[in-house]
């Protein structure tokens, strides 16, 4: 499951998508505090053909997680090298921000 929120700003279509399990949660990379909020990335469930669904049409994007990241790759929405890899309690944490 994922959390999904679309942003319509000057005529621009980002869609923001986190895994549910990172939602809420802070991250710390290199002293920098990355917050996965309700607020810019949805409080609504998605199911991956749902998100898949969406992410055909964007302008840009913005993804943190996971299973997001790997959703995408073995869809080929995107090349690998495109996430930045994040460890966050034990786990590496996909990030791409695409404009």
């Amino acid at each position: 499951m994922f959390y999904l929120k679309i942003h319509k700003i000057e005529g621009q279509k980002l869609i923001a998508v986190c895994d549910k399990e990172i939602l809420g949660e802070t991250i710390i990379f290199n002293g920098a505090k990355l917050h996965i909020r309700e607020s810019f990335y949805g409080k609504i469930e998605y199911e991956a053909d749902e998100v898949l669904q969406e992410l055909k049409s964007f302008t840009q994007l913005n993804v943190f997680g996971e299973k997001i990241a790997k959703l995408m790759i073995e869809n080929k929405l995107v090349h690998p090298d495109v996430f930045l890899w994040l460890e966050h309690n034990g786990k590496m944490i996909g990030h791409a921000m695409i404009m």
